[in-house]
């Protein structure tokens, strides 16, 4: 014990200082060695101290002093202490990323090592850390808004209490942004702010604004509220206030507001030539700005205004004569809020009237004129129109307007009107005016010829007249025009590709003013494909693929990788990037991208790419079979795939390698006794080339040792140590003993035993001996023993961190001293585990889903023997979640659910759905199947399994999915309004919920959202069934479907005529009409109504009374003999029958003069009923206005509407006279026509 009380002081980063106790003995000087890594350094000294330099930072040293005993021949026992230098301080600390609640710390690593960082920082009373940082950054968060903060990093050695110097850095967080600025007391040259303190801390304000012209102003405040003044009236000022720190050194983002002054009051109103219908006003700008002004006048008992008015002069028309106006200006803001004062004054105006011809509401097909009355009297207007080759009149107009109707589109009409005076001699001059009416929409344009950057526009002329057309296409935020074309096609270059264009045609008149309504359509033109697609940051189970935006435009990417057996997509990237995970190790992946537009129609040619994934490290891999010239290595393989290994080591000044391995394990022969060798294998990929991480281990060969190492005669401060020789020869044996406090060492003993006296009871002590050769330095291995008193039970074992094949162990030391802990679990079949830890913790691996696992834990002496009492505890792991769980047999009130077993053991399942605003559940279920019942129709259910363990409280993951059940069959399906060409279909909601309805009948399909629907385009006198289904929400679960038959009306029959008539006879004629039928009715009326049927086209009618008018209807009948067309009548007098020959012609004279004298009056009511006798034709009537009292209109409904509707058929008959060339504008109108009952029947003007 030569030296004592050996110390390291003065620690820096470099270098440290070594002090001892001085000894009485004469010692020349002492040796100092370290090592570090494996390298040894020495010195000498001939004081008790020594300052060692040199060193690096942050690394952990073992210093050993040696004393040399008087001629050098001899030296002390080595006393040896390990520390650490002090790390170095870190480098470039800086402060980014700064925001109101958060910094980010960046700084480069010291120079020499470290273990951590520790960081602290101080701000706002409050003192922060994070400790073990082991990144060179660090993001800060939850600071306080604009406070300083110091944040100092230290750097800390692998002990844990070394520490460098800190790195301090200080910054201001931002300032948040102050909340709720308002503008108030707004005048002409000032406005007052005021606002709420910002979250946090600031030091002041900055208010800053500027006018329309960006000259600006600023000042600072610490008020909460500023009155701006000397402000220009008018003007729209932005104002923003921003919170600022101490020293200025910080500011929030601005809260800005804008608000214009209110503008002045204008200046000198006049009024000046004023006429009989108008006046000329003039004004001053007022001081300021203004963006408009409001004119506002009243007289006439009339207000009336004018807004934005941007000029100080206005020409007001279309006044009354001789009247008091007063003329009110108002100059206005921008957005129309702020006000100045109104400045009025007060004219009359000149008595007299003017007169004005306008022409508005200019359709494709009429006008309407309008103009004042001219100045005197007039009796009434005559109205010329010329264009399109023709010249019409309106004569004898009383009104100043008229509707001009039946019109050509696209034709430039001249207008005329001409005051005419009472006795119809005097006209005015003409006043005349020429317009253009609208040319139609053309029709049927159509894309076509679709590429990246081209497409071709085809389609109809409109109906009349056109002069040119004029097309516009909108896209990639351009706007383009080809004007002026003639044709109707158009081919277009020169676009974007992947864009989305919308296209339009406009019909022009000819003086380029007249458009029609543009018809316009939208395409996208086909995305170009993608550039430079590339392959980056491979590992294992991921890569980053990278690539350019295609020439042009796309709305996203689709990406498709194959590999491994399978295909999967990551659709709508809209990033030029994509990381791709979960991919296997080892494998070839081909990755192709596809550019896709916004529309999901148009995608681009895919890019691909081929890469092999990073094969991964193997597992485990152990060196066993350790002799003093061989070892035999066993892996197991790497997750994933892999075509072959490699293997590497070196040792001994030697370099081996056995290449592509295909087993997983390798005996390699050859070695050198005691050396270290080290051992990697790499996993390759197919491709040869692609290698995985190495994994290695490090192995000595083994030395001869010295044998029998036994201890005995143990007591409480001694033992007893023995041994043999070892194998070959030796020069002396080093003998060492550590406890858990010091360290002791007996250098060359020469016998084979050794008594170790003055030991303490209840310590774990490590008895060590090797033999030394001969050189002093070439030690064999060291051969140990350790004997420990018996350790305490250990206290407090529970289990957290419960999954399905993991639990998390934890536990406090036994009372007094242990080496490790020796760790036993078995499962509910006995099947057992044991590991060994020193830690108070352990994470329980590979274990069995839903399992009772029984955990018991044993204090162990380093001996592996001297064992404690074991603690146990039981406890089940989390079953796993169910798999693939599927719906099926969907009701309307019921589904069945279906699982497969969840990977491990579970006890029951628990079952839980939702939907309908209701909750429930079924519990303890132990199929892996359930029938639910009693949901409601056409509602979306989650439906969510659990499995649970044994114990009824341990539950894994829950599996959730969501299905429609079927909607309900409607009720109550009725059809009415049936037509010859449309029927209304109505029904009753069916019972529970629905998304909308499908309406089937032949080969067509409507969608609807009511419970009724109007079905057109129909042939007349088909049979249709009509078929309609509930859908639910996710438009494909589908009720049953309800149908009905209904045959639509039969057409009308067409030329209906009377020919060959007798006294008793009459046969009718009539063509078919169009659509289906089954036959004909016929109608006529006598003593009592007659009726007949018949599958032709005519009818012979016979035993009929001479000289009766009759009324013949025919109506077509549909196939289910119920269903009745509209009838067709026309009436026809039967022959006369003469008695005497000649008498006739002689009654026929004498009734003409009787008739002539005294029947003119009745001809008027005669002339509605009566034909010319044996005239096959309709007779042509009069029309005239039947005006009915409210109270009469029942009985002459009753009266018309017997004998099958006969009376109104009469009427309708008499409609012919009419003529078919009325003006049918309105109902032939593309609007409207959807709106007529019937195709062939068309209200007229």
């Amino acid at each position: 014990d030569v030296i004592r009380n050996l110390k390291v002081t003065n620690i820096t980063t470099s270098s440290v200082i070594l002090r001892w106790d001085e000894q009485t003995e004469n010692i020349p000087f002492f040796k100092i060695t370290w090592t570090v890594d494996d390298t040894n350094e020495n010195t000498t000294s001939s004081t008790f101290f020594c300052d060692i330099t040199g060193l690096t930072a942050g690394v952990n040293y073992t210093f050993c002093v040696t004393a040399v005993i008087k001629d050098n021949e001899r030296e002390s026992e080595r006393f040896c202490i390990s520390t650490y230098t002090e790390p170095d301080v870190i480098r470039n600390l800086s402060v980014t990323n700064i925001s109101t609640s958060s910094v980010f710390l960046t700084w480069q690593e010291p120079v020499g090592n470290r273990s951590f960082f520790k960081l602290k920082w101080t701000g706002d009373k409050t003192i922060g850390n994070a400790s073990e940082i082991t990144n060179t950054s660090y993001n800060i968060t939850d600071l306080t808004a604009g406070v300083n903060y110091t944040f100092c990093i230290t750097a800390v050695a692998a002990d844990n209490s070394t520490e460098g110097d800190a790195s301090c850095i200080s910054q201001y967080t931002k300032p948040d942004v102050i909340r709720n600025l308002t503008v108030s007391n707004v005048t002409t040259s000032s406005v007052f702010l005021t606002w709420q303190e910002p979250i946090g801390k600031r030091s002041l304000f900055k208010v800053n604004w500027t006018d329309d012209k960006t000259n600006g102003n600023a000042l600072e405040t610490s008020n909460t509220s500023h009155h701006i003044t000397n402000l220009t009236a008018g003007v729209n000022y932005m104002i923003c206030v921003t919170a600022v720190t101490k020293e200025n050194l910080k500011e929030s983002e601005p809260f800005c507001i804008s608000k214009y002054t209110v503008p002045d009051m204008i200046r000198n109103l006049t009024v000046t030539n004023i006429t009989t219908s108008s006046v000329f006003l003039t004004w001053q700008e007022p001081i300021g700005n203004r963006s408009f002004f409001k004119l506002l006048w009243t007289g006439d008992k009339t207000i009336r205004n004018t807004s934005e008015i941007t000029s100080t002069s206005h020409h007001i028309t279309n006044l009354t004569a001789g009247a008091n106006y007063t003329f009110c200006v108002t100059a206005v803001t921008t957005d129309n809020l702020g006000e100045s004062k109104p400045f009025c004054i007060s004219k009359y105006t000149v008595p007299n009237m003017i007169r004005n011809l306008i022409v508005t509401n200019i359709t494709t097909s009429s006008v309407i004129l309008t103009w004042q009355e001219p100045v005197g009297n007039r009796s009434f207007f005559k109205l010329l129109w010329t264009g399109d080759k023709t010249i019409r009149n309106a004569s004898e107009m009383t009104n100043t307007s008229h509707h001009i109707t039946n019109l050509t589109a696209g034709v430039n009409y001249t207008f005329c009107v001409t005051a005419v005076t009472a006795d119809n001699l005097g006209e005015s001059e003409l006043f005349c005016i020429s317009n253009y009416t609208v040319p139609n929409m053309i029709r049927n344009l159509i894309v076509t010829n679709i590429t990246t950057s081209s497409v071709i526009l085809t389609w109809q002329e409109p109906v009349g007249n056109r002069s040119f057309f004029k097309l516009l296409w909108t896209g990639d935020k351009t706007i383009r025009n080809a004007s002026e074309i003639t044709n109707t096609s158009h081919h277009i270059t020169n676009l974007t590709a992947g864009v989305n264009y919308t296209f339009c045609v406009t019909a022009v008149t000819a003086d380029n003013l007249g458009e029609s309504e543009p018809f316009c359509i939208s395409k996208y033109t086909v995305p170009n494909m993608i550039r430079n697609l590339i392959v980056t940051n491979i590992t294992t189970s991921s890569v980053i693929l990278t690539w350019q935006e295609p020439v042009g435009n796309r709305s996203f990417f689709k990406l498709l990788w194959t590999g491994d057996k399978t295909i999967r997509n990551a659709s709508e990237i809209t990033n030029t990037s994509h990381h791709i995970t979960n991919l296997t190790a080892g494998v070839n992946y081909t990755f192709c991208v596809t550019a896709v537009t916004a529309d999901n129609l148009g995608e681009s040619e895919p890019f691909c790419i081929s890469k092999y994934t990073v094969p991964n490290t193997i597992r485990n891999l152990t060196v066993t079979n350790i002799t003093t010239s061989s070892v035999f290595l066993t892996w197991q393989e790497p997750v994933g795939n892999r075509s072959f290994f490699k293997l590497h080591w070196s040792g001994d000044e030697t370099i081996g390698n056995a290449t592509e391995i295909t087993n997983n394990s390798y005996n390699i022969t050859n070695l050198t006794a005691g050396v270290n060798y080290t051992f990697c294998i790499t996993a390759v990929a197919a491709d040869h080339s692609t290698e995985g991480d190495a994994s290695c281990i490090s192995q000595y060969t083994k030395p001869d040792v010295i044998r029998n190492l036994t201890v005995s005669e143990v007591t409480t401060s001694s033992v007893f140590l023995s041994w043999d020789e070892p194998i070959g020869k030796r020069s002396f044996f080093k003998l060492k003993w550590t406890d858990d406090k010091m360290n002791r060492n007996v250098t060359e003993t020469s016998n084979t035993s050794y008594n170790i006296i003055n030991l303490i009871p209840g310590v774990n002590y490590t008895f060590c001996i090797n033999a030394v050769a001969a050189d002093y330095l070439t030690n064999g291995e060291t051969f140990c023993v350790s004997q420990y008193t018996k350790p305490d039970m250990i206290r407090n074992i529970t289990v957290s961190n419960v999954s399905t094949s993991s639990v998390f162990l934890t536990w406090h030391e036994p009372t007094g001293k242990r080496s490790f802990f020796k760790l036993h679990w078995t499962d509910d079949k006995m099947n057992g585990n044991v590991t060994e830890t020193s830690n108070t913790s352990f994470n329980i691996t590979d274990l069995i889903p839903g399992v009772i696992y029984k955990f018991c834990i044993t204090a162990v002496a380093a001996d592996n023997s001297t064992k404690g009492e074991t603690f146990c505890i039981s406890q089940y792991t989390m079953p796993n979640m169910i798999r693939n769980l599927t719906v099926t047999n969907i009701t309307t009130s019921s589904v069945i659910l279906t699982w497969q077993e969840p990977v491990g053991n579970r006890s029951f399942f628990k079952l839980h759905w939702t939907g309908d605003k209701t909750n429930r559940n079924a519990s303890e279920i132990t199929n892996t199947s359930y029938d639910i019942t009693g949901l409601t129709a056409g509602v979306n259910y989650t439906f969510c399994i659990t499995a649970v363990a044994a114990d009824h409280s341990t539950e894994g993951d829950t599996f959730c999915t969501s299905k429609y059940t079927k909607p309900n069959v409607i009720g109550n399906l009725i059809v009415s309004e049936v037509t010859t060409s449309s029927v209304f279909l109505s029904w009753n909601e069916p019972i529970g919920k629905r998304s909308f309805f499908k309406v089937k009948w032949t080969d067509k399909t409507k969608e609807t959202s009511n419970t009724s629907h109007n079905v057109t385009d129909l042939i007349p006198g088909v049979n249709y069934t009509f078929c309609i289904t509930a859908v639910a929400a996710d438009n494909s679960t589908e009720g049953n479907t309800i149908c009905i038959s209904q045959y639509a009306k039969p057409n009308m029959i067409m030329s209906l005529k009377a020919s060959e008539v007798t006294s008793s006879s009459v046969f009718l004629t009539w063509q078919e009409p169009s659509g289906n039928i089954s036959f004909f009715k016929i109608n006529w009326n006598e003593e009592k109504r007659m009726s007949k049927t018949t599958t032709n086209t005519s009818y012979h009618i016979t035993d009929l009374k001479p000289g009766v008018n009759y009324t013949f209807c025919i109506t077509a009948v549909a196939l289910d003999l119920s269903t009745e067309g509209g009838p067709i009548c026309i009436s026809q007098y039967t022959k006369i029958v003469d008695a005497v020959p000649g008498l006739g012609v002689i009654v026929g004279s004498v009734v003409a003069v009787i008739c002539f004298l005294f029947i003119i009056p009745l001809i008027f009511f005669y002339s509605r009923r009566q034909t010319q006798k044996q005239c096959p034709d309709i007779p042509v009537h009069n029309l005239s206005n039947l005006a009915l009292r409210i109270e009469d209109y029942e009985e002459y409904f009753k009266r018309k509407h017997a004998d099958s509707n006969c009376g109104f058929a009469e009427e309708y008959e008499e409609l012919k006279s009419v003529g078919k060339a009325q003006s049918k504008d309105a109902a032939e109108a593309i609007e409207n026509k959807a709106k007529n009952r019937y195709t062939n029947v068309l209200p007229c003007e």
